[in-house]
C-alpha cells in the first residue's frame, strides 16, 4: 500500500514538471523594450543604447545616452548616423570645440565651424575659414587675435579700411624692431602718439618732439628735444609745464644765459645767480651777487663759502681767510657750520699759518666724527708749529719730486734707482724697466727672483711721507689693502721701507688705463662695453666698502683694462690717497684728483664710501659724454657749489634715464647719492639695457612732414644781462 502511494506521488510530480516545462516553452521571448529596461536597471546604459542602435532605433539610443548624461557617446552615435549638426551641438556643450568644428564642416555650416575653431584656439584656421566664406571683417578680427598682423592688414586693405590697416602694420613693424617703419605706418593711421613713441625708439628724437608738441604733451616733447640735442627747445617746454629747475639747467646747457639770469632775477635768487657767474668764470659778478645775501638770509653760508673759494682760487688767500672767519663769527662754532672751519684749516695749512684756525679749534667742543676731525686738525697744526720752528732753526732742505724732475737730485738720490742704492731689496727684486714717474714717486717693472713673477715696484718720494707717523700709517694701510682679494682689484704682494724710501710691490698688469681707453675711443660709445666696465668697478668698490676700505682717488688713470679684449677691469692704488693725506707735515695735501674729488674731500670734511661713489659718478659721466662735468678752471669751487649739466645736454646720445642716474651719483649732499656702489651699477643697467638692445637709428630721411619751428640753435656767444645792482 505504501509502495503504491509513493509511486503515485512520483508520477504526479513528473507530470507537474512536464506541464510546467511545456508552459514555459510556449511563452514568447522578452521585447527590445523589456531588454533595454532590464539593462538600464542593471546600469548598463551603453549596452542599452547599443541594443537600440542594433534594432534601428538610433534616435532612441541617443536619447537614452543624453538622459543618462553620456554626451560624448551620444555625439559619436550622431556622427555615425550622419546627424552632424546635432553632433556638433553635443560636442560644443562638452567644449570639445575642434570636434564640434569638424562636425559643423560635415554639416556644411562653415561659419559655425569657424567660430568653433576660434574657441578651440585654432585661430588661423578659423580666420582662413571666415575669409573663404566672405566674412572678411570677422576674418580680420581673428587674424589680429592670432597675431597674424600682416594678413589682418591685407584683409583690412581689401575692405577699404586703410587707416586700420596702417595701424596694424605699425604694430607689426614695432614688434619686428623696425621702429622707423612703424612710425610711418602709425602716422598714416592718424595714431600720432604711437608714432611719436616709435620715433623715440628709432632714435628720431627731433621728429618725436614735433609729434608730442602736436598732441600738447609738452613734458614728453621736452624730453625728446633733450635727446635730440636741443636743450633750448626742451627748456621752453619744461618752463611751460612748470618744471623750472630743469628748465633753468637746460637754458644753461643751451648757453642762453640771458634767459637763465632773467628767470633767477625775477625770483631774486642771488645765490643761483652767483653760482651761474662762477660757472661762466665771471668771478667779479659772482661776488657781487653773493654779497647780496646777509647772514640772516637762507643760502648765506653757501654764498659766503663760494666767495671764499673764488678769492682763494684768485690767489687772494688773506681775503679768503677773512671770509671764512666771517662765516664762523656770524654763525658760531656749530657742527652745521663746521665746513667753513675745516675749509679755513685746509687753507691755513697750505699757507703755513696754523695760529689762525687754532684759536677756533680750541673753542670747538663738538663730539662724534666732527669732534674727531677737530682734534685731528689741532694735532696737525700743533705739529706744524713745532716742525716750522725746527726747520727755521736747522735750515733743512727736503728733496722732493720737483727737484728730481728738474734733474738736480740731492746727494741721497743720486743713485740710478732706490734698488741700486739698497742692496737688501735687490736680493729679491731685479729691476727690468722704469715704467714712469708721477707726483707720488717712481714706478718700476721688476722681477721677483724668489717667487719667479713680474711685479710693479712703486717707490714714494721722500717728501710725500716724511714723518715717522705717516710711514707707520702707510705701511698699515698697505697691509689692509693687501687683504683685498677681488678679481677687479690689483693684488698687492709686498710693502716695506728701505732707508728713507717706502715701497709697495704689486701685480704687474699688461693693458691700458681707462684714460687711454677714453682717448682711443673718442666719441665712439659701446654701451654694452660701458655696462661691463661700470659693473666691474662697482663690484670692486662694493667689495672694499663692505670691508670698510675707501679708495679716495677714483679716476681713469687708476683703472686698468686688461685681457685679450681689454675689458677686464683692475682698480689700482686703494688707500694710497688717505695714506698720503694723513701727514701733518706736508705743504700740499694730496687727497685725490680735483676733477673727481667730492665736495667733502675738498673741504677736508669726514670722508666715507659715499665720496668714492661721487668720484665714480664723475668717471661714469666722462665715460658716457667724453667730458667731466666741470672745467678745470676753479674746479674746487665747481665741485662744491656748481650744479652739473645734464649728461644728455653734453652728449645727446646719452639716454635721459642714464643721465638721471649719473646726476644722482654726483649729488653735492652725500645723503642724496646712491648709498651703495652696486645700487649705481644696477640703476645704470636698468636705464641703459633697453637702449643697448634697441635698433640703431635709421638713415636720416624725412619721416614726419610737419614744421619743426621752436628748436632754435643755442647762441654760445650771447652776452649775459648786465648786473643791475
Amino acid at each position: 500500500m505504501a509502495t503504491v502511494l509513493i509511486v503515485s506521488i512520483a508520477v504526479i510530480g513528473a507530470l507537474a514538471v512536464a506541464v510546467l516545462a511545456f508552459m514555459l516553452l510556449k511563452r514568447p521571448p522578452p521585447s527590445v523594450d523589456q531588454q533595454v529596461a532590464e539593462l538600464l536597471d542593471q546600469g548598463k546604459v551603453s549596452d542599452a543604447s547599443r541594443l537600440l542602435l542594433d534594432n534601428e532605433r538610433a534616435e532612441e539610443g541617443v536619447q537614452v545616452l543624453i538622459k543618462y548624461r553620456r554626451m560624448r557617446e551620444a555625439g559619436r552615435i550622431l556622427l555615425h548616423i550622419g546627424d552632424h549638426k546635432r553632433a556638433a551641438e553635443v560636442f560644443a556643450s562638452l567644449r570639445d570645440h575642434e570636434t564640434a568644428a569638424n562636425a559643423h564642416l560635415k554639416a556644411g555650416d562653415r561659419k559655425a565651424a569657424a567660430l568653433e575653431y576660434r574657441k578651440a584656439g585654432q585661430l588661423e584656421v578659423a580666420a582662413n575659414t571666415m575669409y573663404q566664406i566672405g566674412q572678411h571683417a570677422e576674418a580680420a578680427k581673428i587674424f589680429l587675435e592670432a597675431k597674424q598682423l600682416q594678413k589682418a592688414a591685407a584683409v583690412l586693405t581689401e575692405l577699404g579700411q586703410t587707416k586700420a590697416a596702417a595701424a596694424v602694420m605699425g604694430s607689426w613693424y614695432s614688434s619686428s624692431g623696425d621702429h622707423r617703419a612703424a612710425a610711418k605706418s602709425y602716422l598714416k593711421a592718424g595714431r600720432i602718439r604711437e608714432a611719436a613713441h616709435e620715433c623715440v625708439a628709432a632714435g628720431k628724437h627731433d621728429k618725436a618732439a614735433v609729434l608730442f608738441e602736436k598732441l600738447g604733451e609738452f613734458a614728453s616733447a621736452a624730453k625728446a628735444h633733450m635727446q635730440a640735442g636741443n636743450p633750448e627747445a626742451a627748456a621752453l617746454h619744461f618752463e611751460r609745464v612748470g618744471d623750472m629747475k630743469t628748465a633753468i639747467r637746460l637754458f644753461e646747457a643751451a648757453g642762453k644765459w640771458n634767459k637763465v639770469v632773467e628767470c633767477h632775477k625775477r625770483d631774486k635768487n642771488w645765490l643761483a645767480l652767483g653760482n651761474i657767474m662762477m660757472r661762466l668764470e665771471k668771478y667779479d659778478l659772482a661776488i657781487e651777487f653773493f654779497k647780496r645775501l646777509t647772514p640772516l638770509d637762507e643760502g648765506y653760508n653757501e654764498a659766503a663759502m663760494s666767495q671764499a673759494a673764488i678769492l682763494e682760487s684768485l690767489g687772494d688767500t688773506e681775503a679768503a681767510k677773512a671770509k671764512y672767519k666771517e662765516i664762523i663769527e656770524f654763525k658760531g662754532l656749530t657742527v652745521a657750520n663746521s665746513q667753513a672751519l675745516f675749509a679755513l684749516c685746509t687753507l691755513c695749512e697750505k699757507t703755513n699759518s696754523p695760529d689762525v684756525p687754532l684759536q677756533y679749534l680750541r673753542q670747538f667742543g663738538a663730539s662724534g666724527a666732527v669732534g674727531e676731525k677737530v682734534q685731528m686738525w689741532i694735532e696737525r697744526f700743533q705739529a706744524l708749529v713745532i716742525t716750522s720752528a725746527q726747520t727755521i732753526m736747522s735750515n733743512m732742505e727736503v728733496g722732493n719730486e720737483d727737484v728730481l724732475q728738474a734733474g738736480a737730485a740731492p746727494a741721497a738720490a743720486k743713485a740710478e734707482s732706490p734698488i741700486a742704492a739698497r742692496t737688501g731689496i735687490a736680493d729679491r727684486y731685479e729691476v727690468v724697466d722704469k715704467i714712469g714717474q708721477g707726483g707720488h714717486g717712481v714706478i718700476y717693472k721688476a722681477f721677483d727672483k724668489i717667487l719667479g713673477r713680474e711685479v710693479v715696484l712703486k717707490f714714494l718720494f721722500r717728501n710725500q711721507v716724511p714723518s715717522e707717523m705717516a710711514r707707520r700709517y702707510f705701511l698699515r694701510e698697505a697691509k689692509t689693502t693687501a687683504s683685498l682679494n677681488h678679481q677687479n682689484i690689483v693684488t698687492l704682494y709686498d710693502m716695506g721701507q728701505i732707508g728713507d724710501n717706502l715701497f709697495i710691490a704689486m701685480e704687474y698688469l699688461q693693458g691700458i688705463t681707462l684714460e687711454d681707453y677714453l682717448r682711443e675711443h673718442g666719441n665712439d660709445r659701446n654701451y654694452n662695453e660701458l655696462i661691463y666696465i661700470i659693473e666691474q668697478l662697482c663690484s670692486a668698490l662694493q667689495y672694499a666698502h663692505d670691508r670698510h676700505i675707501i679708495h679716495r682717488d677714483i679716476k681713469p688713470g687708476n683703472v686698468m683694462l686688461i685681457g685679450p679684449d681689454r675689458t677686464t677691469v683692475k682698480l689700482m692704488d686703494f688707500g694710497l690717497a688717505k695714506a698720503l693725506d694723513d701727514n701733518p707735515h706736508k705743504t700740499q695735501i694730496i687727497c685725490g684728483t680735483p676733477l673727481y674729488m667730492s665736495p667733502e674731500q675738498i673741504v677736508g670734511d669726514f670722508v666715507d664710501h659715499l665720496s668714492d661713489i661721487y668720484s665714480l659718478g664723475i668717471l661714469v659721466f666722462q665715460l658716457f659724454t667724453g667730458k667731466t662735468p666741470f672745467p678745470a678752471a676753479n674746479i674746487l669751487a665747481h665741485q662744491q657749489f656748481t650744479a652739473p649739466p645734464h649728461p644728455t645736454t653734453v652728449n645727446s646720445q646719452v639716454p635721459l634715464a642714464v643721465g638721471e642716474v649719473i646726476l644722482k651719483a654726483i649729488e653735492k649732499k652725500r645723503e642724496n647719492r646712491y648709498q651703495r656702489s652696486m645700487d649705481l651699477s644696477d640703476a645704470i643697467k636698468a636705464a641703459l639695457t633697453p637702449q643697448a638692445a634697441a635698433a640703431a637709428p635709421a638713415a636720416d630721411e624725412q619721416l614726419v612732414s610737419v614744421s619743426e619751428a621752436g628748436a632754435a640753435a643755442a647762441d654760445a656767444d650771447e652776452e649775459v644781462i648786465p648786473l643791475d645792482i
